[in-house]
């Protein structure tokens, strides 16, 4: 790699080119060419990868996602004896899913994909009553 000293700034040729201080526009562009032209090699070493660690996916769209976890996941589940938070039904055979707060982006426990659903049901009829009620004449 060569390596180029202008005014005590030191960058590599490539971050000459693409650099995303400069110009975003242009990393993206990069980025999107690289991955037409490299696509099938890119999704094989990720299913390679996967193979191998397929805990590794979950883990980190835990920490993305919800910032926990896999040991904050378990104390969930821990917590809520491995059933659903509304209902109480055992989490068997399935995931369970994680409720959170969408502003906050707090967890508030976890659910069954039924429950989830009308967790998520009901927020929606609540938010068009305050609607309905904000724009009544």
């Amino acid at each position: 790699m060569r390596v180029q000293v202008d005014i005590g700034r030191v960058s590599c040729c490539l971050l000459e080119r693409i650099s995303p201080m400069r110009d975003n526009e242009k990393v993206r562009a990069y980025n999107r060419a690289y991955w037409k032209k490299n696509i099938e090699r890119i999704r094989a070493r990720r299913k390679a990868y996967y193979a191998v660690h397929p805990d590794s996916w979950w883990e980190r769209n835990l920490k993305r996602q919800y910032g926990m976890s896999t040991f904050d996941f378990q104390r969930y589940l821990e917590r809520q004896h491995y059933a659903c938070a509304r209902c109480h039904r055992p989490f068997v055979g399935s995931t369970p899913n994680i409720d959170h707060d969408h502003d906050t982006g707090l967890v508030r426990g976890l659910l069954c994909r039924p429950c989830n659903t009308k967790v998520h049901k009901t927020a929606e009829i609540q938010m068009t009553a305050d609607y309905l009620a904000a724009t009544s004449l």
